[in-house]
């Protein structure tokens, strides 16, 4: 089972509260105004030595190791899809961009629709391959 490093997580909770303290050690969601503090949690947790997925630009974790093949399969056909209805984006760090959680939405409405797999954490879908919702 390929799953969140608990311990980096927490690490990476601590450093975000420590770097931002205006968090005031609350968890993130992903509205636009979380967006770099995303990305702050995620490059910390990767380089402790947390696994995750990438697909283009979007990276992710929790994943079941075993199902790891059909959910790239299912993220690259999501990606298509997504640039399809939406090129304007195509090559973009939609993470920065200021409607982000619009489009972030639209890409996991897009990857369930397609029968991705995701986990709730929090108010937060997370693509993952195993049972879920």
């Amino acid at each position: 089972m390929w799953k969140v490093n608990e311990q980096f997580a927490r690490e990476a909770d601590e450093f975000l509260w420590e770097k931002f303290p205006e968090l005031n050690r609350r968890q993130l969601d992903l509205s636009e105004r979380d967006a770099k503090y995303r990305k702050v949690w995620m490059d910390h947790y990767i380089d402790k030595g947390g696994e995750y997925l990438q697909t283009g630009h979007l990276r992710y974790a929790p994943l079941d190791h075993d199902a790891y093949g059909k959910t790239v399969e299912i993220f690259k056909k999501t990606d298509e899809e997504f640039f399809r209805r939406y090129p304007h984006l195509k090559g973009k760090d939609i993470d920065h961009l200021p409607d982000a959680q619009t489009h972030e939405k639209a890409w996991m409405d897009l990857y369930i629709e397609m029968g991705g797999n995701f986990v709730t954490v929090g108010k937060i879908r997370i693509a993952s391959p195993g049972p879920g919702k």
